[in-house]
């Protein structure tokens, strides 16, 4: 994987330069090199910092863009990157997978289907628009029929059950 030395984040071998800054990428990082591991703010961002300082591993934060004004004037806290050195970079990862801070990275030749059935969110975006407007149409045609099947058979047993009861 390759390294860039301006804003710590990973790539891999196939990239030259770093699509964020535009910097040219190193070979490989050091040991030591602060690389970056996520973005957070709040109460995620403790929580991210707490697992990483109960498994003794070192972190740094850095603002993770420069903001145009501060918030205690904007009202919204900025988020922060949080870098690891390159040595620990695997572990946080473990880690922050365990707390469920990252996701687990997805295998190309996992099956799609979830074991409880659920179909994962990258078939969705894979669909074209007018596939899934069509879904999303049809999806709410079931649901009305679905509301009136129930109203209008609710409404039947009522009324037999009126005629039950009337003198």
């Amino acid at each position: 994987m390759k390294y860039c030395s301006s804003c710590g984040r990973l790539y891999e071998a196939q990239e030259e330069q770093c699509p964020r800054c535009r910097r040219p990428l190193a070979a490989e990082a050091k040991q030591e090199d602060s690389v970056y591991l996520v973005t957070a703010g709040g109460f995620e961002l403790d929580r991210i910092c707490a697992a990483l300082e109960d498994a003794g591993i070192p972190y740094e934060q850095k603002a993770a863009k420069k903001m145009v004004a501060a918030p205690v004037v904007s009202g919204v806290a900025g988020a922060t990157d949080v870098l690891v050195a390159y040595m620990d970079y695997a572990k946080a990862q473990d880690v922050l997978i365990g707390v469920g801070a990252l996701s687990v990275p997805a295998q190309e030749d996992a099956d799609p289907q979830q074991e409880d059935g659920q179909i994962e969110d990258g078939e969705a975006a894979q669909m074209s628009r007018g596939k899934l407007l069509f879904w999303r149409i049809l999806s709410v045609v079931l649901l009305i029929l679905l509301v009136w099947a129930v109203v209008a058979g609710t409404d039947t047993v009522i009324s037999w059950v009126k005629q039950w009861f009337s003198f």
